[in-house]
């Protein structure tokens, strides 16, 4: 919700005075990435919220305090929604969520909802900058999941889930694969070994790096999380 009055308020203007006015809690920050000028060249509330200057807030941080069990899946959904804006016409309004951890100056780590929406788009309607705003979510959300929603009436979701999916191709490994959708059918590693002729330790030593690597504690988020990247057949 604050993210649409939000894009309300920018839409007609396009001046960072109509930004200086949003309200923000002491949980909350907002910056705008330019990608014409690899730069942010705007942000408020960071070092309350961060404990970075503004200064201190480039392009280079912003990409790189991610913690590092998230840093990979974070970068491949960025990139997939960045592919998919620039190479498709932007006519309405859409808001990219993800939830996950970011170091803080101090070096700790705070768990964020980070609401990115178009700020600037050229002629033909393509993006030039983005704004986000992160939300601190420790106090409901301390998981470890990095989860993701695409909110959008004009947006072609199923496009858009091809980017991912493009992102996440090589993400597990073939035989990964094959255990994840076996697992999809319901078999269990009792099940997958006598099939495949492996011991049933080796299945379970299989399903735990899968969950690892997904960031997921169950075959439950595991299956919903292979959904939305295209793993299942």
């Amino acid at each position: 919700m604050q993210q649409k009055k939000l894009k309300k308020a920018i839409t007609t203007g396009k001046t960072f005075d109509e930004l200086a006015t949003f309200p923000l809690t002491n949980e909350q920050c907002i910056y705008i990435h330019d990608f014409q000028q690899k730069a942010i060249t705007y942000s408020r509330n960071v070092e309350t919220l961060l404990g970075y200057t503004q200064e201190e807030f480039t392009t280079e941080l912003v990409h790189s305090f991610y913690h590092p069990d998230d840093e990979e899946m974070v970068l491949r959904l960025i990139r997939a929604a960045v592919s998919y804006v620039m190479d498709t016409p932007v006519w309405g309004e859409g808001v990219f969520s993800l939830t996950y951890r970011i170091r803080k100056k101090d070096g700790s780590f705070l768990k964020v909802l980070r609401q990115s929406s178009i700020y600037e788009i050229d002629q033909t309607g393509l993006m030039i900058s983005n704004l986000s705003i992160l939300n601190d979510i420790s106090y409901i959300n301390s998981g470890q999941n990095v989860d993701w929603k695409f909110d959008t009436k004009d947006f072609d979701e199923a496009i858009f889930r091809r980017y991912v999916g493009n992102e996440y191709e090589t993400y597990f490994t073939p035989r990964e694969v094959q255990i994840i959708n076996w697992i999809n059918e319901g078999l269990s590693s009792k099940e997958i070994a006598l099939q495949q002729s492996i011991s049933s330790h080796t299945v379970d030593t299989h399903r735990r790096k899968i969950l690892k690597k997904a960031g997921c504690k169950n075959a439950v988020e595991l299956l919903n999380f292979c959904n939305k990247i295209g793993v299942l057949r």
